[in-house]
């Protein structure tokens, strides 16, 4: 741990996906880097709104050679 309480590992939590099965955050880094997006929730037009210009940009994240995740 460092000077306030802060560790440097992030908890491997598990989630469930877009396909209902549970998976560990870890699996989305395991071979390549991840881009992880927190969306607050989908019911905010913002919050869609951010969830959208992600999905418009998934080739391009996936062709520079990451992994995307988002959590809502």
């Amino acid at each position: 741990m460092r000077g306030g309480g802060m560790s440097d590992a992030a908890p491997d939590a598990k989630l469930v996906d877009d396909t209902g099965h549970t998976r560990r955050i870890s699996e989305f880094w395991a071979s390549k880097p991840l881009l992880l997006f927190f969306v607050r929730h989908l019911g905010c037009p913002l919050c869609r709104g951010q969830a959208a210009e992600i999905r418009k940009n998934v080739e391009r994240f996936t062709e520079a050679g990451a992994e995307i995740a988002m959590i809502t």
